[in-house]
């Protein structure tokens, strides 16, 4: 009778053990989920959309689409573009069109290479940044420009709207 009492008791301690475990481990599980939300929000909420200090008042002859929507953005096109080799800047105009009611970043990346040559803050409609910097000893021959365009809400915290990626060639001839 004793053994039996014995081994009831062992076995309530044991359990209340097991609680006490599996009650920690829920607590240490829900602890770590929280510290790591907390990572991922707050590097998210440091993220700056700065107006860019660069871009310049900038008349555009793109003309307003008839049928634009008033949530609706209209992105810039670019066609191809030769240039002598030696040129330091590519000449253009990384322009939001003064009709437009958002932001616009610019990303411009050249060829395949995984650091754009430019990223833009965010540029205000009627505005441009002018001019992205080529690298140096840049080889004659055709290139590739990408061009990544973002939409951002006007607001004190902007929020990505849509985007746009597109491509010119840029030929680089060599000085005669």
């Amino acid at each position: 009778m004793k053994k039996i009492k014995k081994n009831r008791k062992r076995t309530k301690r044991q359990s209340s053990v097991d609680k006490y475990k599996i009650y920690g481990s829920i607590v240490a599980f829900l602890l770590c989920i929280g510290v790591l939300l907390f990572f991922f929000l707050s590097q998210k909420s440091e993220e700056t959309y700065a107006i860019d200090g660069s871009a310049v008042d900038y008349k555009t002859t793109i003309e307003k689409p008839a049928d634009l929507g008033t949530n609706m953005i209209t992105f810039p096109a670019y066609g191809e573009m030769s240039l002598h080799q030696g040129t330091d800047q590519l000449p253009i105009a990384l322009v939001n069109p003064e009709f437009n009611k958002a932001l616009i970043q610019f990303i411009v990346i050249l060829d395949d290479r995984e650091v754009p040559l430019l990223t833009t803050g965010l540029v205000e409609s009627g505005k441009a940044v002018l001019g992205v910097p080529l690298p140096e000893n840049l080889k004659a021959g055709k290139h590739e420009i990408h061009l990544e365009m973002l939409g951002y809400t006007k607001s004190k915290t902007p929020t990505r709207l849509s985007g746009t990626k597109t491509s010119f060639t840029l030929m680089i001839v060599e000085k005669e």
